[in-house]
């Protein structure tokens, strides 16, 4: 249940900036069908979730999860580095520092957002890879 509900945060807040009609970039979500655009702008995205530890001491105490949440960013090859650039940085002030999210009661809060540090360059497209740490108190 809170699998489902961290995820759903995380893909409600990418919604916001990532509509065809709001910044042309379409989203490909986790075991979803998901068509790649011909000009080979889009992203695709997941919820990874690490080990849970205990938020306190004895059998009643809640749990802290972890995890990243990840946004692949593709675009055509052979065009330069700036257009996914451009979207790791606008990916970046969306997901700030310090961000909390909430679902149904549930808080997620983002830690510092970085890039992965070198990019999967193909024949055809060029991808830059995101994360977002986060964390939240389950219990």
């Amino acid at each position: 249940m809170s699998e489902s509900k961290i995820r759903a945060a995380f893909e409600t807040r990418l919604k916001e900036i990532s509509a065809p009609t709001v910044a042309g970039w379409p989203t490909g979500y986790e075991n979803a069908k998901f068509d790649e655009p011909s000009n080979k702008q889009f992203q695709r995205c997941w919820v990874l979730f690490s080990r849970t530890a205990p938020a306190g001491f004895g059998r009643k105490a809640g749990e802290k999860w972890t995890g990243v949440f990840q946004v692949n960013v593709t675009i055509k090859a052979n065009q330069g580095a700036g257009p996914a650039e451009a979207r790791l940085k606008a990916l970046r002030d969306h997901f700030p520092r310090g961000l909390a999210l909430v679902k149904d009661g549930l808080r997620i809060i983002c830690e510092t957002p970085y890039p992965a540090p070198s990019p999967v360059e193909e024949a055809d497209k060029y991808t830059r890879t995101f994360y977002v740490p986060w964390f939240c108190y389950i219990g």
